[in-house]
């Protein structure tokens, strides 16, 4: 009788190791026991923009929306160690922002960046620093930064959501 190499043998049911993998283990390290590392930093550079770009505070006369995310820099891993999951995050975030608002019969414009400079699983309650600024001083690109200042909780949320995600990978 001839042997079928093992690339053509038919598939069996999964052997003992491979069943005790769960969503904290891989093949080799079996009941997560081991240290293991997961790299999630191209997960972050992907899903951050997703979630942060075209924020839009909406106000009478106007609106003040972040126009795109500029860079993601910094690490995101999970690690897992006797069976516990730990994610590690350690992020700096630039965003660009765009608003315009009716200044009589004009409509002006204004824009600026929001940087994130520290988003990392140290920050207590998930409450990063947001930093807003503006490319101009005339009174209102100054308004408009100020209305800007209404995008926080969202970004704030969406973080958060970012986390969630990343806690679930």
């Amino acid at each position: 009788m001839e042997s079928q190499p093992p690339s053509a043998a038919p598939r069996t049911s999964p052997t003992p190791a491979q069943q005790h993998v769960s969503s904290t283990s891989s093949a080799w390290n079996v009941n997560a026991w081991h240290w293991e590392e997961r790299p999630q930093t191209l997960f972050a550079k992907e899903r951050i923009p997703q979630l942060l770009t075209d924020l839009r505070v909406d106000f009478e006369g106007g609106y003040c929306k972040i126009s795109r995310v500029d860079t993601v820099e910094g690490d995101a891993t999970i690690n897992i160690r006797k069976q516990k999951k730990m994610v590690n995050y350690e992020l700096n975030v630039t965003c660009s922002w765009e608003g315009e608002m009716k200044v009589g019969e004009d409509t002006k414009k204004a824009f600026g960046k929001v940087r994130l400079p520290y988003v990392c699983e140290d920050v207590e309650d998930g409450q990063y620093n947001i930093e807003i600024t503006c490319d101009g001083s005339e009174p209102h690109q100054q308004a408009l930064r100020q209305k800007m200042e209404g995008v926080r909780p969202a970004v704030l949320a969406k973080l958060a959501d970012f986390v969630a995600e990343l806690a679930s990978r």
